[in-house]
């Protein structure tokens, strides 16, 4: 059974993965114990891949994760968590590989290289002296990565290697068969953090691939005294409203018991000092206390309220642990020292902290968290207040804002699918099993989810405006980034922008970027997020460089991210703190690899640990067994079935619902409600056309959490047709010769490969046409000739077509036999609209891409079409064409005429269009009792008086004078009289409402000069705009004010105003401006 948790299947010891995952424990003698777990491996997919003019062969095996670092061959891992039974220690690992099976050739794509944004990157590239070695890469089929210890339980991590390569050779293997065999002794010694707990228990089941094992581990009597600790200084350990001790109490009155405990306490107890002065600072002290709370009050979570600066604001000090990452090396402040309990991060004594060899006797250093720890970067009474303030008034709020996610990408610059952070952020909604490893993120059948990406915005820039205003209207709960940062800087905001922001319902941040959480800076962007009085409740960011990967999005720091959210909406680790030290547990298996120990201990939360997110609260709870069906081996062109079950294993009513991508996956039903029962679904794959492994998703969405049901198959493919490259470009060749080139063609399936070639071409010829061989074999070499003997010159494409039993392909050729070559832009000319009797002047270019001297000729056919010159000659130059047209005699509509070229490197065809219009227009202008601000939108020559005559019911019309700063005004009677100027705009008051009809020419130009202060303009497009539009097209412009006939006021539009306004034609409007300039409409 599953409950919404990958690897929390209780005391179950039958699993299916990859194939068979069997684990099973024996008793060798009365003191040694054996752990065995067997694994099946179907085999790998093999596909080619291009980056930057290299190819490569991509291996696949589904559900298995890639890894290696940079330069090595990109090869499947399996991560296995061991629980070893309780007073046992590791005696030694066994692993035997069996069924050794050839995949196929290749050269295997080498692991991507991580980069930092703003690095210049480059195509990932082959650790040479791996490359042109006959040895096995990986030298074993196993690597032990290390023993760790949660809370007690003893954790060791295997990776298994399935995939065997000899790189010199290009020979790819795979093992069908596994086995992992642990072997342990007996040990009078147990962990000094074992404290026994139940819910301890309950929580390493979801961390281990043996469950079962927990049961050796005896329950002791325990009872949590305080859930929740908060450590900070006398200072701040005050009473008052949005105080620590005014979250201490809301905390307890939620049912998460509460204390509050102070550095200068810690530090004058000698309970928590040490005689060597290394480990007796204050670091030291705050973490010796930290054990025993959580020994002997059951604490799971601890607040760290007080910031860590260099400044002197050192109120709860980090520990700096040190990091490399490539040829980066860094002291960072991490909290993760205060998170996990075992040893004392410094085994050797030296400055460097948190190196691998200072863990216990010399091995690793902790990496599983006994508490979850958040921090509270305050130094100041205010922002206590602001903390404390946000905290609780996001665990209250019942704004609709919850349901909101903003995914933000930037330019990153990385190569390839990496350029664009949008490209990472995808893998985001709803799943991805991307690099071979699942995880859920965010649900679009609970959140609206909103993506703001550098890739997909005009310019490929948004603007943080955008950012700002989403925030600023409470339209975010929570924002997942990959983009630009550094100390002061992120999500394209600086620290005065995130202090300057508005919002009043908060929200919650994950970002990749650089440095922003380095909170040692006096203060970074995360700090001023957190504990100003607007922004964010929490967040995660990086305390030092965040780490992308060229040409791939399986960067280091998106490792982290995904298994952040994976820990949320998959495991159900809904806590602040569970989910961020969750994110690093699931990637321990790859401490070992670059990058990942850096971004292990950079990865700070600011925030409560204890606090939820938001949206997750359900009393309903998703259920369903099993979570994976392996069908083996299959036929093609069959039909299979299996069924699973769905329920609801809290209370109240489960409603789900589910959804597959796949053209030969069908499920029945696709949606149901439980109160408790149990559910069938019957699963169905059509293999019809399908070949080798296959593996497919059936998600569950439901209101008590998300799921998936993986199935699995392979189908003895019988022999498969591959061949690289697939093309090839001859580039300029001479008339009259022959050029060669080669590919090959390979058997990566089962079986005999029988492969024919077949092409239309008269220049074309190839050695081999045809040919057989098995997967074992070398690649066949078909050798390709062009002969161009007669061929005039011209650009040539053709191909070489493959049939084959194993499936089809085209091999693509193309080469240019230089020679003039006409080319000319634009296409097509559209002169838009025109008055009849109207004349206008248009240009093309014509130029040679070709070699020698490209002659042309220019003819068209049309009465009102004149084009020039009307013949040239071109080496390469550009020569301009001019067109034009007259208009006259001309009836209203589209007409449109061509362009003839002729030339002796082809010809072309230019099409011209015009549309001609209408020479007046009529506007019906409605006005309505009480004042009116229009604009006449035609040009005429109405004075005030005139038009005052020609409105029905007109009382009184007033217009700007700029240079009085006031209106000039008109009566009936009145001795002072002005002109209607074009552009303006002018209040009319009417008794009765009434509609103004004015006919004639279209204003086309519109020059208004601004003055300071003041201005009235009247706007003469068809096209609306908005107030925000004219704001910013305006230098100097602080207000737009438009006048609201049913209300009888004006709106008006200022920056960062949420509320805009549309302007019409014939509607006029007033602006404010700081300076003089000319306006044109």
């Amino acid at each position: 059974m599953i409950k919404m948790n990958r690897r929390y299947m209780p005391f179950l010891v039958c699993l299916i993965l990859v194939g068979t995952f069997v684990t099973g424990i024996k008793a060798e003698d009365n003191e040694n114990t054996e752990i065995t777990f067997n694994f099946h491996f179907n085999k790998p997919i093999l596909e080619n891949v291009g980056i930057e003019g290299n190819y490569y062969t991509s291996v696949i095996m589904p559900s298995i994760s890639n890894g290696g670092n940079p330069g090595q061959p990109y090869l499947p891992v399996k991560p296995v968590y061991v629980l070893l039974p309780y007073k046992t220690e590791l005696s030694y690992i066994e692993v035997s590989a069996e069924n050794e099976k050839f995949a196929g050739f290749g050269l295997i794509q080498p692991s991507p290289q991580p980069y930092v944004i703003g690095e210049e990157p480059i195509p990932p590239s082959i650790n040479e002296s791996i490359y042109n070695s006959d040895e096995p890469f990986p030298s074993s089929v196993y690597e032990e990565v290390g023993i760790y210890s949660f809370r007690g339980f003893e954790i060791l991590i295997v990776n298994i290697y399935p995939v065997k390569y000899i790189p010199k050779e290009r020979e790819i293997y795979y093992y069908e068969d596994i086995t992992l065999k642990v072997h342990t002794k007996s040990s009078d010694s147990v962990n000094k953090l074992y404290r026994g707990l139940e819910k301890d228990r309950e929580e390493v089941i979801k961390k281990v691939d043996n469950q079962k094992e927990a049961l050796s581990y005896p329950i002791m009597r325990g009872r949590t005294v305080y859930d929740l600790v908060i450590i900070t200084t006398d200072a701040y350990n005050i009473s008052g409203t949005n105080t620590f001790q005014d979250l201490k109490t809301f905390k307890n009155s939620h049912g998460i018991p509460t204390t509050i405990v102070t550095v200068e306490d810690i530090e004058s107890n000698p309970n928590y000092w040490n005689s060597t002065s290394m480990f007796n600072d204050t670091q030291a002290q705050i973490r010796n206390f930290i054990k025993h709370a959580y020994l002997n009050w059951g604490t799971d979570y601890i607040l760290l309220g007080g910031d860590a600066d260099d400044s002197g604001s050192n109120i709860v000090p980090a520990r700096d642990l040190y990091a490399t990452a490539g040829y980066y090396t860094t002291y960072m402040p991490s909290d993760l020292y205060y998170a996990c309990l075992d040893g004392n991060f410094n085994n050797d004594m030296d400055g460097k902290w948190g190196e691998s060899n200072d863990g216990p006797n010399g091995g690793d250093v902790d990496l599983f968290a006994e508490v979850y720890v958040g921090r509270a970067c305050i130094d100041s009474q205010d922002e206590m207040e602001n903390f404390v303030s946000k905290v609780i008034s996001y665990t209250q709020t019942t704004d609709p804002y919850i349901n909101e996610v903003l995914l933000v990408g930037e330019y990153l610059g990385f190569g390839g699918v990496a350029e664009w952070g949008g490209n990472y952020k995808d893998e985001f909604v709803d799943y991805s099993n991307a690099h071979g490893y699942f995880t859920y993120g965010f649900p679009s059948s609970i959140y609206n989810i909103s993506k703001l990406y550098d890739r997909d915005w005009s310019g490929n820039d948004w603007p943080n405006s955008e950012l700002k205003n989403i925030i600023n209207s409470n339209s975010v709960h929570l924002i997942n980034h990959l983009g630009h940062a550094s100390e002061t800087y992120n999500m394209k905001l600086y620290n005065s922008e995130v202090d300057a922001l508005t919002n009043t319902e908060y929200f919650f941040v994950y970002s990749q970027g650089c440095d922003a959480g380095a909170f040692d800076y006096n203060d970074c962007i995360a700090e001023h997020f957190t504990i100003t009085e607007h922004g964010a409740f929490g967040g995660v960011w990086n305390a030092r460089y965040g780490f992308g990967a060229s040409y791939s999005t399986d960067g280091p720091s998106q490792r982290y991210d995904r298994e952040f959210w994976d820990a949320v909406y998959g495991e159900q680790l809904n806590t602040l703190g569970m989910a961020n030290h969750d994110s690093k547990e699931d990637n321990a298996y790859r401490i070992n690899e670059q990058c990942m120990r850096w971004c292990y201990y950079e990865t700070n939360l600011f925030g409560d640990p204890s606090l939820e997110i938001r949206g997750t609260e359900t009393d309903m709870e998703l259920a369903y067994d099993p979570y994976v069906y392996n069908f083996g081996n299959v036929d093609e062109g069959q039909t299979y079935q299996t069924t699973f079950e769905i329920w609801n294993a809290g209370s109240g009513t489960l409603t789900w619902t589910l959804q597959e991508n796949y053209d030969w996956l069908t499920c029945n039903p696709t949606s149901g409600s439980s109160t408790g029962e149990h559910d069938t679904v019957t699963v169905t794959i059509d293999t019809t056309g399908m070949g080798g492994t296959n593996t497919g998703y059936v998600f569950i969405s439901s209101n008590g959490g998300s799921g998936a049901f993986q199935v699995i198959f392979y189908i003895p493919s019988g022999p498969i047709l591959s061949y690289t490259p697939t093309s090839h470009d001859f580039g300029n060749v001479d008339e009259g010769q022959t050029y060669q080139t080669t590919f090959s063609i390979s058997n990566v399936g089962d079986g005999i490969l029988h492969w024919q070639l077949n092409d239309a071409y008269p220049w074309l010829t190839y050695s081999p046409v045809n040919g057989s061989l098995s997967s074992f074999e070398p690649p066949d070499i078909v050798t390709v000739t062009i002969d161009t003997t007669g061929l005039t010159p011209d650009f040539y494409s053709g191909g070489i077509d493959i049939t084959s039993d194993g499936g089809d392909g085209t091999f693509g050729v193309t080469f240019l036999i230089p020679g003039p070559i006409l080319d000319y832009s634009p296409s097509s000319l559209d002169f838009g609209d025109m008055h009849e009797g109207e004349q206008a002047n248009l240009q093309f270019e014509i130029w040679n891409t070709g070699t020698d001297v490209l002659s042309y000729t220019i003819t068209e056919y049309s009465s009102w079409l004149d084009v020039y010159p009307t013949s040239g000659s071109s080496t390469g130059e550009h020569d301009t064409i001019n067109v034009d047209i007259d208009t006259t005699s001309l009836s209203e509509g589209i007409h449109s005429s061509n362009i003839y070229i002729n030339s002796n490197g082809g010809g072309g065809t230019i099409t011209v269009f015009v549309n001609i219009i209408p020479s007046t227009v009529t506007y019906n202008i409605d006005l309505y009792h009480g004042w009116n601000l229009i604009t006449l939108p035609v040009e005429n020559d109405y004075t005030a008086s005139s038009l005052f005559n020609d409105i029905d019911g007109c009382n009184i019309i007033l217009g700007w004078n700029n240079s009085a700063d006031d209106f000039d005004l008109y009566v009936s009677g009145s001795p002072y009289d002005f002109a209607i100027e074009d552009g303006h705009g002018y209040f009319v008051a009417v008794g009765e409402d009434t509609i103004f009809s004015v006919t004639g020419m279209p204003i086309e130009n519109v020059e208004v000069a601004l003055q300071e202060g003041w201005n009235c303009l009247g706007w003469c497009e068809e096209q609306p705009v908005y107030a925000s539009s004219i704001y910013s097209s305006i230098p100097g412009c602080t207000i737009v004010l438009g006048w609201n006939n049913s209300k009888e006021d004006f709106d008006m539009y200022v920056s960062g105003s949420p509320y805009d306004f549309i302007i019409e034609i014939c509607d006029g409007f007033m602006v404010g401006t700081t300076e003089e300039s000319i306006w044109y409409g």
